[in-house]
């Protein structure tokens, strides 16, 4: 499973990643296992909230972590993981940006 997660790239620097319902690592490139994503940045407090609720993958939510904006998108696994997909907005809207520019 770590390895199917490791392997989703999202535009240039996005990725995927697991927790619990509580927000509780699971897999992370770069958190360690059983830290919680409000430990991390007093900013994401608000997002551990939303990963827990009943919200499914089609809901967006916007954060900021280390000054960076970012959006994330997840859906609950019939194990009751989250699988979170990750990406910087600037990354996401790239494509439309150039194409209101243009």
């Amino acid at each position: 499973l770590t390895d199917m997660v490791d392997a989703v790239n999202l535009f240039d620097s996005g990725y995927a990643f697991l927790t619990k319902a509580d927000g509780e690592i699971l897999h992370h490139k770069s958190i360690e296992t059983g830290q919680k994503l409000i430990d991390q940045d007093a900013t994401l407090a608000e997002a551990g909230t939303y990963i827990g609720s009943d919200k499914r993958m089609t809901d967006a939510f916007e954060y900021s972590y280390q000054g960076q904006k970012k959006m994330f998108v997840f859906n609950t696994l019939h194990n009751g993981m989250k699988l979170i997909l990750t990406a910087p907005v600037k990354e996401i809207y790239a494509q439309t940006y150039s194409l209101l520019y243009n």
